[in-house]
């Protein structure tokens, strides 16, 4: 079984890029036959799939909104996009197998570089450039049996940690690669509802000690629903496969990334977020978080987005923050 999902996470893999280069194919066909110009005809927002390719580039008076990946648009036909994608810093304490207690603190800077091929169409390519993790562990230790029956030890419930006795460990280096295509369904350049699919596979890491040593792959997707003049809902569902804890077979993984936002003017914009991950190897320990944050449209070049978060399962990580900065080019 273990080689079957293997064989049929390369074969979904090379689905996905096959499918890929035909929608790409099929695009180019079409636009060539508009010739290499970047004329702004009146009305040409309609008809931006027989114009633009990349290398065809899109004016910048028909630029799409940009914002921090996951969403369902695009990158316009000819340009590009380095996103500092969600640098985050995560706190975490917990108990491991011998109820020793375990704090963990992890620091990750992903860079990620999108291109858009064709008007529905773009290209992803996605490396953790540096993480850092430290982890320190307290050894439990039970109290001297005349402290038990006291009130201190029944507050303790007959244990201590050993400050003496402490252990530490830390790590640092480079993490994933991921490439990734999104393809649009609809909704791309009309105001509304839009929908996409971004199919993804991710390598071992540089360094093992950052995740497992074979790739995954797995696909989301993104969509955007309009609530009001000023308020917008954003899902995206997530199915991959994923390593599993002992890194000798592999798991189904769900993940989901729910967004509230709001409008309030300026460039700024005010939101909740809501994060779950579950994976078939066990399915009660599934890790929720909730995020509060804001996020500052600078120009039609620059979007910043800050955001903290709180775990509200156990296994998700205490508190969360990250900062997103996207760039257009």
């Amino acid at each position: 079984m273990k080689y079957l999902m293997e064989h049929l996470l390369f074969a979904c893999c090379i689905a996905a890029l096959t499918w890929g280069v035909e929608a790409a194919g099929e695009e180019f066909s079409v636009d060539s036959s508009q010739g290499m110009n970047n004329e702004n005809p009146a009305g040409a927002a309609g008809n931006r799939g027989e114009r633009y390719t990349l290398f065809n580039r899109t004016p910048a008076d028909q630029l799409r909104p940009l914002a921090p990946e996951p969403h369902p648009y695009t990158t316009d036909p000819g340009w590009w996009i380095v996103e500092f994608e969600k640098v985050n810093f995560t706190y975490s304490r917990g108990r491991d197998e011998n109820y020793d207690r375990v704090r963990t603190r992890t620091f990750t800077w992903p860079v990620m570089v999108k291109v858009g091929l064709t008007e529905r169409l773009d290209l992803q390519v996605s490396l953790d450039a540096y993480e850092w993790e430290k982890e320190r562990v307290s050894p439990r230790r039970e109290l001297p049996g005349f402290l038990q029956g006291t009130g201190l030890g029944k507050a303790l419930g007959g244990y201590y940690e050993n400050l003496v006795g402490r252990s530490r460990e830390r790590a640092h280096g480079v993490g994933s690669l991921s490439l990734r295509s999104k393809y649009n369904f609809w909704g791309n350049d009309e105001e509304g509802s839009a929908a996409a699919i971004m199919p993804f596979v991710t390598f071992p890491p540089f360094d093992s000690r950052f995740g497992p040593r074979r790739m995954e792959a797995g696909a989301k997707l993104p969509t955007l629903w309009p609530m009001g003049e000023h308020w917008e809902f954003e899902t995206t569902p997530a199915l991959a496969a994923v390593r599993n804890n002992a890194d000798d077979g592999y798991e189904l993984g769900f993940d989901t990334n729910s967004v509230l936002s709001r409008d309030v003017g300026g460039g700024w914009s005010v939101f909740s977020e809501f994060e779950t991950s579950l994976t078939t190897e066990d399915a009660s320990d599934w890790e929720g978080t909730l995020f509060g944050g804001v996020t500052w449209d600078i120009s039609d070049y620059t979007v910043v987005e800050l955001a903290v978060g709180r775990g509200v399962t156990s296994a998700a990580d205490d508190y969360t923050g990250y900062l997103s900065l996207v760039q257009r080019f």
